[in-house]
């Protein structure tokens, strides 16, 4: 009990950061991961593939991560 009690301040200030994530981006996440193709993902998605691959950038901003890098070819 007393680990959670020190944890707390943490896992507040984690809740409040994913809770400002618009969580229709983790649909774009989903299908980027499943397809490897932002055209793929987009159209499955029925977006443009540059508002994919907006929704991926802010994604990104989000997180704080790269998320997907293109390795090669």
């Amino acid at each position: 009990m007393h680990a959670l009690h020190f944890l707390h301040p943490i896992l507040h200030v984690m809740h409040d950061s994913l809770r400002r994530i618009d969580l229709n981006l983790l649909l774009v996440f989903d299908a980027l991961y499943r397809h490897r193709s932002v055209v793929s993902a987009a159209e499955e998605l029925c977006l443009s593939s540059s508002a994919c691959s907006h929704a991926i950038s802010r994604l990104r901003s989000a997180l704080g991560d790269e998320l997907f890098v293109r390795l090669g070819n």
